[in-house]
């Protein structure tokens, strides 16, 4: 289960962070701002999950930003720490880090990309990293700090479009692939797709594109059927399935999201009788 936390009073702007998942042994700390010449930014981290895979380990060394007008990378966050991208999906998300800045416009995040690993049938294998180590990961956009305000931003890592194996063997690279969205707007998708699966169960993923370029993807819960696409910014999808499995209705076009709202009952397939 995952969770909205929300703290409010006098003397601070509203604090809200989505997608917390919390357990009995877990605690969580938050950083509210209570100066009114200052803006906060938040930065977490997400994944739309691969299939086929236990678990992709990615260790992050360094979260730098940059500022507008080209100036010097600026430390966002400093601890070095490592993330299982595969427990990060369906919504649910992990804090990269969060600080009271200087108002203003910054155009760029940087990641500094330690180790990468892959998990597959309880075997680990290292993931090549080209550049990581170096000049890092670089995101660009154009984004404001406002005093007062909080600026929230979640960093969508696709797994399953980043990690490539080459040749025969079990040799990995992981050529990222990051959306950077503002989560404060965005929306979700989510439905089922009804298909025979036999005893392994449904094995789908359904992609979501906009213009004919893939924008997010989820992995079909084998189980129940359903799926669900998280951070979506406002506009209208093109939904489909990719299945070894026949599945009509396939395809389902125009679908809105809206800020801040989940779109639901998007489905595929027919739903059997009894």
């Amino acid at each position: 289960q995952f969770f909205t936390i929300s703290v409010t009073g006098d003397g601070f702007f509203d604090y809200s962070r989505s997608g917390v998942s919390i357990d009995e042994d877990r605690s969580v700390d938050m950083l509210v701002n209570s100066s009114s010449d200052l803006g906060m930014v938040r930065l977490g981290l997400t994944d739309a999950p691969i299939d086929e895979a236990d678990a992709v380990l990615i260790t992050i060394n360094t979260v730098d930003i940059r500022r507008a007008g080209g100036g010097p990378w600026q430390t966002f966050v400093g601890e070095s720490r490592t993330f299982d991208l595969l427990s990060l999906t369906g919504g649910v998300n992990e804090m990269l880090g969060e600080q009271v800045l200087e108002p203003g416009e910054f155009t760029g995040i940087r990641l500094l990309v330690e180790a990468a690993q892959i998990v597959i049938d309880g075997e680990t294998f290292d993931l090549e990293v080209p550049s990581g180590d170096q000049r890092g990961i670089q995101l660009q956009g154009s984004f404001s700090i406002v005093t007062g305000e909080t600026l929230d931003l979640m960093m969508d890592f696709d797994a399953r479009k980043s990690i490539t194996r080459r040749g025969q063997g079990n040799n990995f690279a992981l050529k990222p692939i990051v959306r950077l969205v503002p989560t404060t707007g965005a929306g979700f998708i989510t439905g089922r797709v009804f298909a025979d699966g036999g005893e392994d169960g449904i094995q789908a993923v359904v992609i979501a594109t906009q213009d004919g370029e893939e924008i997010s993807s989820a992995i079909v819960d084998p189980e129940d059927g359903t799926y669900r696409i998280a951070y979506l910014e406002p506009g209208a999808y093109d939904l489909h399935v990719e299945s070894e499995l026949t599945i009509e209705p396939g395809v389902v076009e125009g679908v809105e999201v809206r800020a801040r709202r989940g779109t639901r009952r998007v489905d595929f397939g027919e739903r059997s009788e009894g």
